[in-house]
C-alpha cells in the first residue's frame, strides 16, 4: 500500500500581535483552520483566533476546534472536534 500525502502544505500562523492559528492545512485553494485545547468547556472565545484569520482573508473558511471533550458540535463560530476524533 502507498502513502499519498492528501494535503498540499500545513502550517501555523502569528503575527506579531499575537493573534495565531496552530494549524493550517491547504488543499489547492481551500485553507481549514485549526485551532486546539485541553478545555472540556468550549466558549466563543475558543475561535477567536481562527475568526480573526478568517476575516483577514475576507472569505468564509473551514474553523474547526478541536478539544478535550467527548461530543463532535456545530457552533454558530465553526465546528467542534474531540482531540479523540481528529485525524480520522
Amino acid at each position: 500500500m502507498s502513502h499519498k500525502n492528501q494535503l498540499n502544505d500545513i502550517w501555523f500562523w502569528r503575527d506579531s500581535a499575537g493573534h495565531e492559528v496552530d494549524l493550517i492545512a491547504q488543499n489547492g485553494p481551500e485553507q481549514r483552520l485549526f485551532e486546539f485545547k485541553a478545555t472540556k468547556t468550549i466558549m466563543p472565545d475558543l475561535f477567536k483566533g481562527l475568526t480573526y484569520y478568517e476575516n483577514l482573508n475576507n472569505k468564509q473558511m473551514n474553523k474547526t476546534l478541536v478539544y478535550g471533550g467527548n461530543e463532535s458540535q456545530t457552533r454558530k463560530y465553526g465546528n467542534v472536534l474531540p482531540w479523540k476524533a481528529f485525524g480520522q
